[in-house]
């Protein structure tokens, strides 16, 4: 048995199983890690959003400039000194 104290607080819990103890820090480990990795994807997917409205902006702005017409212009004349 151990007593947990979490000493600011003025909690003590006395009676614990070291088992249940260990299974409480695996599960809090899990439940924070769940917490970080959802948050990041959050970040994540904002900034792939970015960068995906970058990539059409870019896209059609080349669709654009290749659908210029080309104007073609007659090749100069070489002019030999023979």
């Amino acid at each position: 048995m151990v007593e947990l104290s979490l000493y600011p607080l003025p909690w003590v819990i006395q009676g614990i199983p070291k088992f249940l103890l260990i299974f409480l820090g695996i599960f809090i480990g899990l439940g924070a890690g769940w917490i970080v990795a959802i948050s990041s994807s959050f970040k994540h997917r904002r900034t792939r959003r970015r960068l995906e409205r970058q990539v059409r902006e870019l896209e059609s702005e080349l669709k654009s400039l290749s659908n210029r017409p080309v104007r073609e212009t007659k090749s100069p004349k070489i002019i030999s000194d023979e």
